[in-house]
């Protein structure tokens, strides 16, 4: 296997412009992974374990631990390769050219946009308890400003890519302060109170508690904890990515475990977990309300709001650069009208814009399955939600790539080469299993939905190319 040297010139060797450091590329994993699913998971989860403390916090561990384990295998993949895509090449160069082309399908048209489309409803649901909108949930209100955001968030990130990554390093910190402020305040009051070092009861009508409870749980937070392969997305726009891709996911994916144990003791302490329960958006606020003053819970709910933004700023960034990954070689449709780079912006607005309508697509998915007029199937089972479905896409990409990294990485420490990608292996087995355990129907409905994506796009493998070989260009 042949390393690739990075040089110092300011433009890779696809094209793009190295436009982001360390800092960038930290904010990038803490940035995709800490956005709304801490703050609206949190009640599913205070849920799925009947209001048990020590469930709800084991969960959040076990989901931090597969994490930081995947993170981890990840990194060791960058140190070899940084062309124009992180986990397509990852995938090109342990499993195969047709794996990579699936995988790139997959994060362009389906995890990437499933989970901007979420990040979306979510902020402008959040957006409507701030303004106190009634009957908000999934309202066409909240649908519009959806809306809004997702096309306000595709503007800032292809017209002006630059400020999009200023703007992702800002988020990043704007949504550190309330975690920070909520857990610590929230952990020393519930100390005073002893909330926080004994287990709550179990709330009488809650859904399960205990071990089936944790499993739940842990499919739960697994999407809070997505995101942090979206920083190997922009391989070839960070500067030196060998080194500072491993270091950003490493230290990014500490903080994160970190971040989330200590929110969600502090939101326990509030008291009303069985509120936040019922309704984790309200719930949330009154739980800070609760802690602090009304004042300072509508303060709280605007950085949600900015930190839900940020994280969908982050996708955007990065599944537009998967469907430029999967057009860098020629394949898909119309590859070289793919590349096309605006003059202005560095960016390739027509692989952005494809992106953008699948985004659309899984954005109205949400409404028709909350609205009810669509996917009634599965119902009693959870419903079809595409976040969900986001996981399990990801985590099933992911075993074929760590087998293969066993196989493949022959001049690397044995630890490195086989006790950490069997791990990996176990860690992404162990989320798509306990899906499984948790809700069997629609998991396999996310399987079916899965292969579709994985099989309909060959129709464009081997279409003609054009007069740029782009493989040849790319290689």
């Amino acid at each position: 296997m042949e390393n690739i040297s990075v040089s110092a010139q300011e433009q890779s060797e696809t094209g793009l412009k190295k436009k982001y450091g360390f800092f960038t590329a930290v904010a990038m994993v803490v940035g995709c992974v800490v956005g709304s699913g801490i703050f609206f998971r949190s009640g599913r989860v205070i849920n799925e374990t009947g209001g048990d403390l020590f469930t709800g916090v084991m969960a959040w561990l076990i989901g931090g631990l597969i994490m930081f384990v995947c993170a981890f295998t990840f990194s060791m993949m960058s140190r070899k390769i940084a062309k124009a895509n992180g986990f397509i090449d990852y995938s090109e160069e342990f499993v195969g050219k047709k794996y990579s082309y699936i995988v790139g399908w997959i994060l362009s048209v389906l995890h990437g946009p499933c989970n901007a489309s979420a990040l979306a409803i979510v902020a402008a649901n959040f957006t409507a308890v701030l303004f106190k909108v009634p009957n908000y949930d999934y309202s066409s209100w909240v649908m519009g400003l959806g809306a809004f955001y997702l096309i306000f968030i595709f503007c800032i990130t292809n017209l002006a890519p630059k400020l999009a990554g200023k703007l992702q390093v800002s988020t990043t910190a704007i949504k550190l302060v309330p975690i920070v402020i909520v857990g610590t305040i929230g952990i020393i009051i519930g100390i005073a109170r002893g909330a926080s070092v004994a287990d709550i009861p179990e709330f009488p009508g809650f859904k399960s508690s205990g071990f089936n409870g944790m499993i739940a749980a842990v499919v739960t937070v697994s999407f809070a904890y997505t995101g942090w392969d979206n920083v190997a997305a922009l391989n070839s726009e960070i500067k030196n990515p060998k080194k500072t891709v491993p270091f950003a996911l490493v230290t990014g994916g500490i903080l994160i475990v970190v971040l989330y144990v200590l929110f969600f003791i502090g939101i326990h302490s509030a008291g009303n977990t069985q509120e936040i329960a019922m309704d984790r958006y309200v719930g949330l606020y009154k739980a800070v309300e609760i802690l602090f003053s009304p004042a300072a819970s509508s303060i709280f709910l605007v950085f949600v709001i900015i930190s839900c933004l940020g994280t969908c700023n982050g996708y955007t960034m990065a599944c537009n650069k998967h469907m430029y990954g999967i057009a860098v070689r020629g394949r898909g449709p119309k590859p070289s009208m793919m590349t096309e780079k605006s003059a202005h912006s560095d960016s390739t607005l027509n692989a952005a814009l494809v992106v953008f309508i699948f985004t659309a697509f899984w954005f109205f998915m949400f409404q028709f399955q909350l609205g009810q007029t669509l996917w009634v199937v599965g119902k009693d089972d959870g419903g079809f939600a595409p976040d969900d479905l986001a996981v399990i896409a990801f985590y099933a990409m992911c075993i074929p790539l760590f087998f293969m990294f066993m196989v493949k990485f022959k001049e690397t420490h044995w630890f490195v080469r086989f006790v950490l990608p069997i791990l990996a292996i176990l860690s992404a087995g162990f989320v798509i299993g306990s899906s499984f355990q948790s809700r069997p129907l629609m998991t396999v409905i996310y399987v079916a939905v899965i292969v579709l994506v994985s099989t309909v796009p060959f129709i464009w493998y081997n279409q003609k190319r054009g007069k740029l070989n782009m493989a040849e260009e790319y290689e």
